[in-house]
Formats: C-alpha cells, structure tokens, sequence
C-alpha cells in the first residue's frame, strides 16, 4: 500500500491544507479538525485506498485506516503544517460549526487518552510476559523484579503521562503541566498523606486528601485544564524581561496547591461516580470497583472488591489478579463480586486463593453484603464464595455478555 497517494488523496477530499485546522492520529484512525466539513463528501473518502470507513465524532472527521494508521499520517504531516490537535487548533475550527457540550469533554478525554494507548498496550504485553515467566522463574529474582518494574511504570506515572498529553490538547505548557502533576505522585507526598495517624497532613494549614493519585485519570486532566487558564493569567501580569524565569515559576507554584488541595480531590470525588449511598452504619471492607467490558447478572459491569494495603483514588486503572468469588443474589437476580489483589501489593502479593486469606475477611464480607441493603427493604443472600477458577469464570462469561449485549462496541 502507498499510503504516499492514500495521504494526498484524503488531502484533496477534504478541502485541502487550508481546510485542516490540525490533524493526530489514535490505534486506527487518522483525525482531522476541519474548518467546514459540509464540502466533504463521505463515499469519496471511503473510495480511496487504503480508507476502511469515515465517522462524524466529537468535533473530528475520523478517518479509520487500520493498524498502519502512523505510515499514512507521516505522510499526510509531509503534504502541509498541521498542527498537533489542541486548544488553539480547536479553536480554528470553532468559529465554524458548534461542538455540542458533551462531545466536546468526551473529545477532550479521548484526545488526551489515545496518544497514551501504545505505551499502556505496550507494558500490559510486557505483563503478560512477566506472569508467564514467573512460573519458572521467582518474583524475588533481580531481572524479574526489574521486568516488574517495567511493567508498572506506565501505570504507576499514568498522571504525569496524561497530564503532558492533555496540556497539548488544552494549550497548556505540556512540560509544566507533567510537572505539577508529578507533585501528586511524589513519594514524600505520597508518605506525608497516607502515613498521617492522628491528624491530616496539611499544605498552609489546609487539610490534604489522605489517598494515592498514582494511576489516576481525571485529577490529570482536571489540572492540565486549570493550567491553560492560569498560564494565561501570569503571561498577563510578568514583564517581559522576567517571563523566562518568573513565568514558570508562578505558575508552578499556583497551580501544584491548586492541584493538591482542589483539583486532585475533586477529581477523586468525581470519578467515584456515587454507585450507591449506604443507608446502613456500615462502609465498604475493601476498595470497590468494576471491570470495564463487562455485564453481569445483574444488568451492571461485574464488581471487584480490591484487597489492597492501602485506599485507592477513585477512576484509578488497577492491574489485579482474581483470587475469589463472591455469589450472592440481590433482589432475585444473581450478583458476583470478583475479589481481586494487585499485583506487587507488598502485603497481599502471597496470596492466590481466597482460601489462603484470614477467616475475619470472609467474615467480614459475609455480613456486609447480608445486610448493607436491609434498611432498602431489599433481600441480599451470600450463596457461596468460590476460588480463581470460579472467579475467571465467571470474568469471562460476563465479557462474553457485554459483547452480546452491546455487539456495537467491539465495531
């Protein structure tokens, strides 16, 4: 295929250079911000070669070309100046055509996200890897536990990354930007919030949120967006004789309180999502999440109880393993919980069956999910608790539903 010719005639279809605000790429898709699509002509683009179809998204004109995506968006970046997708080309595009609110957050979470997605497939294979080997090899081993390391990396600093890929699309210093995120992952903060006893670690005498950011998506993009606004604010008020210095200094030291006593919060508490308000005196014995791809019995993605040695920040990306199964039934339908561990936890990482765990956590689970909807008037009944064979099971048979139930998504 010459993605040569692909390139020129997608170029031609669509207006021409002077039609193309900017232009990226994600896994498959070569995207375009276009100044006026009314011009372009759907059929025509899917007639070239190399073109497998065309989709209208999020203020985008998706070009889906297949997995050799990067070759014809080099050669498209040779045929005129295209800026990468970001603030200012959105803008471009702006005064043109309206961008419906929401499409244009779900835009500006996915613009962010997708630059990502090779580096997070790549340290999941590398995973994959290291689980394999782990079975001739053990964990305590130097080369394993720097192939670990490997692994976790992408996922561990997943802020910083997203913070640099969201301050290009936000217009803000993506450099600066990564590093005031990276103050939330820091060690020392880390340290200061989560080993506080009998107060709460403080910042100018206010309270900090006693969680880890590491792996976290929303606080990221919640600061990359205040920074756009408050670059602006300090290029107003440095003089120019000072702006190579005093401007990144101001705005580090704006933004990194902002983010650790607004921001990073804020976006814990949003990416809760709220599934439900207790109405007993109870609270959840374990992190409790779901897995994504997923649909269970109970017509929602099938829940995770993260047995973790420490409180995870909610819209956190965790790679676990299944040790266990909960069956229960809720109001006549049947609910599974899936008890999982991360991987390389230093307390729990020994463990691969639920049957190797305390006798109090089962008890503990065991009446919580007896009687944390008592006062709903609702009937929940724990039916049996199975081992990883069970829990696989029944992953697997709630992936094999999502992809009945919404066959669309797997398009």
């Amino acid at each position: 295929m010459d993605y040569a010719v692909t390139a020129r005639e997608i170029l031609e279809q669509v207006g021409g250079e002077q039609n193309v605000a900017s232009a990226t790429h994600c896994m498959t898709r070569l995207r375009l911000v276009l100044k006026d699509e009314s011009g372009v002509d759907d059929e025509k683009i899917k007639s070239i070669p190399g073109v497998v179809g065309v989709m209208r998204k999020s203020g985008q004109y998706q070009i889906i070309i297949g997995n050799n995506v990067a070759k014809c968006f080099a050669e498209f970046n040779k045929l005129g100046n295209f800026a990468d997708e970001s603030a200012s080309s959105a803008k471009k595009a702006k005064g043109k055509r309206k961008i419906n609110p929401v499409s244009a957050v779900l835009d500006a979470i996915s613009g962010s996200i997708a630059p990502i997605i090779p580096a997070i497939i790549g340290v999941g294979m590398i995973r994959v890897l290291y689980i394999i080997l782990n079975f001739w090899i053990p964990a305590e081993n130097n080369t394993m536990t720097v192939l670990n390391a490997i692994a976790d990396a992408a996922f561990y600093f997943l802020p910083i990354l997203i913070a640099f890929s969201a301050g290009k699309k936000f217009g803000a210093n993506p450099y600066l930007a990564a590093a005031v995120v990276g103050v939330l992952i820091h060690p020392n903060i880390i340290a200061a919030v989560t080993n506080a006893t009998d107060e709460w670690a403080t910042f100018l005498g206010i309270p900090l949120l006693n969680t880890s950011y590491s792996s976290t998506v929303l606080p990221a993009l919640l600061t990359a967006y205040a920074m756009s606004w408050i670059e602006k604010g300090v290029d107003k008020i440095t003089p120019a004789i000072t702006k190579n210095f005093l401007k990144p200094m101001l705005i580090i030291l704006i933004s990194a309180p902002v983010a650790l006593i607004i921001l990073g919060p804020l976006g814990a508490y949003i990416g809760l999502g709220l599934d439900r308000i207790l109405f007993t005196a109870t609270h959840y014995p374990m992190n409790y999440g779901f897995i994504p791809r997923t649909y269970a019995g109970d017509c929602d993605p099938l829940d995770v109880l993260i047995l973790c040695s420490e409180s995870i920040a909610p819209l956190s990306l965790l790679r676990c393993y299944p040790v266990g199964v909960i069956c229960m039934e809720d109001g006549g339908m049947s609910d599974e919980k899936i008890i999982a561990i991360p991987y390389g936890d230093p307390t729990y990482t020994s463990f691969t069956d639920v049957k190797e765990l305390p006798a109090h956590i089962f008890d503990e689970l065991r009446h919580f999910f007896s009687v944390y909807k008592q006062l709903e008037g609702k009937d929940t009944v724990v039916t049996s608790i199975g081992g990883p064979l069970e829990a696989v099971s029944v992953i697997e048979r709630s992936m094999e539903n999502y992809i009945a139930k919404f066959p669309e998504a797997e398009k």
